[in-house]
């Protein structure tokens, strides 16, 4: 993913990552997530793109570690319900970010 998938917009001190609609798949969470962590991405909306339960399932992974992330818009994906769970017990555990 080069520099123009990236739209950030910054208020104050949030930051927002508006990835609607880039054809994003499974095989891109672990660079987008590298991005997110690196630029305290506060906001992501990931709404519309080919997301499986495999890519759910990395997010999971990555909520659970990630301390910026507080708004994560999943919609219009086509995670499943292993994918959904997996996302749930993520966010139960890291407590802060809004799915």
């Amino acid at each position: 993913m080069g520099r123009r998938g990236w739209q950030q917009q910054r208020v104050r001190t949030r930051v927002l990552c508006a990835l609607n609609a880039k054809m994003i798949r499974d095989c891109h969470v672990e660079a987008l997530f590298k991005a997110v962590n690196k630029y305290e991405v506060k906001q992501l909306d990931l709404r519309g793109n080919q997301l499986g339960d495999e890519g759910a399932e990395a997010i999971a992974g990555m909520l659970r570690t990630n301390r910026s992330l507080t708004f994560l818009v999943l919609e219009e994906n086509k995670i499943g319900d292993a994918g959904k769970r997996a996302v749930r017990e993520a966010r139960a555990i890291q407590g802060h970010c809004y799915v």
